[in-house]
């Protein structure tokens, strides 16, 4: 972030947007946002609580398609309501000014600061998995001492990821640029060498875990919506490419094109990893494992691939921290210029340029998450409140379609596409809510809490329209 605060790439001196990305560059926006810990880490939770393979791969091809839902409607808005800004701008159109903080209070207090803590999370278990015996992390007298050790590290995360970010945002996304091909490479790994050890090693293990793929099925609404949330986490960026919808060339071709070719590109990419991890590891070990990429390392490379894998991985996952980390900033300093929070959080740093108190705010809440919080929980705290933003913006498409029904809409989806999606997200949050009873209220409430934060604190507007202008802020 440069000290011209509030600029972004879009703007010039004369005011006009300069439309600078191309169709490739928000194809590698979208895929390279959502490829993160989730193919990596969540596997084996959805394993767990479908009980096959088959419905395992079922489990990830209907998230992917739900998130294909939710960005085809997506599509749509960003193509009606040009610009960028994402879901605070369709917000600020459809809904009013109190959903947008809404928005915003969920993003600064649970979204963003969620977002790293799972991230670090993960990281923090692939570290500690590759050092100490799986044997002994499993053993139920050290298990405690394991869990507040897994949350220490994945504080030191979090504290290395703000400091990072805090010092030099150039040099942060530098390195997030190289810790990008950590997961490029790790995916690659685990596809080719799983077809390689399935056609030429032994073909024993994806022909029992494939041969009847849905033996051994369970299904219960608790456990069936952890699933989904799982698979909701894994493939969580797709709505990216409208935060910077303002900068994209020909917005009207590529944002649709863009979301379709990513979306597409990510559930091939991870259905054929998940294939690669059934082509090397029986059904109960990916089942009992939250790295299993630590596994299929150590089964097809011996101990070179144990600590390989958890490298490839760990870098993937901390890369994907840090840049949200570097957008979470946005939000804050927004929220403080607007009066949404203390003007203490509007401040640049003018030694390094960058929003130093804003990074610490969020990287204080996110230790906060890790140490009070578990994996599960943390993916559900987060999942629940962000599909209360996805629905809402459908609603806002679906409102503009009756009173604005002349609007240009470049691109526009089948009425039936958001009328599903709101369906799918209604029934999620009440299964989430059965699910994990208390992550997802304590989220729910966190989100309640803002509605009179907005009337005690921010001025509601007394111009009419202005509740349209307001400053436009984004989350992941």
């Amino acid at each position: 972030m440069s000290n011209e605060v509030g600029k972004t790439p879009s703007t010039i001196e004369a005011g006009k947007p300069v439309r600078s990305l191309t169709l490739f560059d928000g194809i590698s926006t979208i895929v390279g946002l959502m490829v993160g810990s989730g193919i990596f880490s969540t596997a084996g939770e959805i394993q767990k609580n479908v009980g096959s393979p088959g419905f395992a791969l079922v489990i990830w091809a209907l998230t992917g398609l739900l998130g294909l839902t939710g960005a085809l409607c997506y599509a749509e808005l960003g193509t009606m309501i040009p610009g960028s800004g994402g879901e605070a701008q369709y917000l600020a159109r459809g809904l009013g000014p109190m959903m947008v903080f809404l928005f915003n209070w969920t993003s600064i207090i649970i979204l963003k600061p969620g977002t790293i803590a799972i991230l670090s999370v993960a990281t923090a278990e692939y570290m500690l998995q590759m050092v100490v015996e799986k044997s002994i992390l499993e053993d139920k007298a050290h298990a405690v001492f394991y869990s507040w050790l897994t949350k220490g590290i994945a504080i030191l995360c979090c504290i290395v990821v703000t400091l990072a970010s805090s010092l030099s945002t150039k040099w942060s996304n530098r390195i997030q640029g190289v810790l990008t091909l950590g997961k490029i490479g790790a995916l690659t790994l685990v596809i080719c060498s799983g077809c390689y050890f399935a056609i030429f090693v032994d073909s024993s293990v994806i022909k029992e875990n494939l041969g009847e793929p849905f033996k051994g099925s369970v299904f219960g609404f608790g456990l069936f919506a952890a699933a989904l949330n799982h698979g909701l986490w894994a493939f969580e960026g797709w709505n990216n490419l409208n935060i910077v919808a303002g900068d994209l060339a020909n917005p009207q071709v590529n944002l649709p094109l863009g979301i379709w070719i990513s979306m597409t590109a990510v559930v091939a990419l991870y259905l054929l990893t998940n294939l690669g991890y059934y082509s090397v590891l029986p059904m109960m070990a990916i089942e009992n494992t939250s790295a299993v990429g630590i596994d299929f390392g150590l089964r097809v490379f011996g101990r070179v691939g144990g600590i390989l894998m958890p490298i490839l991985v760990a870098s993937s996952t901390f890369g994907s921290a840090l840049s949200s980390m570097v957008t979470s900033s946005e939000i804050v300093l927004l929220a403080a210029q607007t009066g949404q929070l203390p003007a203490y959080f509007n401040k640049v740093s003018p030694t390094f340029g960058t929003a130093f108190r804003a990074y610490w705010m969020q990287g204080v809440i996110s230790c906060f998450l890790c140490l009070f919080t578990d994996f599960n929980e943390l993916i559900m705290i987060y999942t629940f409140p962000t599909w209360i933003f996805y629905a809402a913006c459908v609603i806002v498409l679906l409102r503009l379609r009756l009173t604005a029904p002349d609007l240009e809409r470049p691109y526009r989806v089948w009425l039936s596409t958001p009328i599903l999606f709101l369906i799918a997200c209604v029934w999620l949050q009440v299964t989430s809510l059965y699910a994990e009873f208390r992550a997802v209220s304590l989220s729910f409430l966190a989100v309640l809490v803002g509605i009179p934060l907005y009337y005690l604190f921010v001025r509601p507007p007394t111009v009419k329209g202005e509740a349209n202008s307001m400053p436009l802020m984004t989350h992941k």
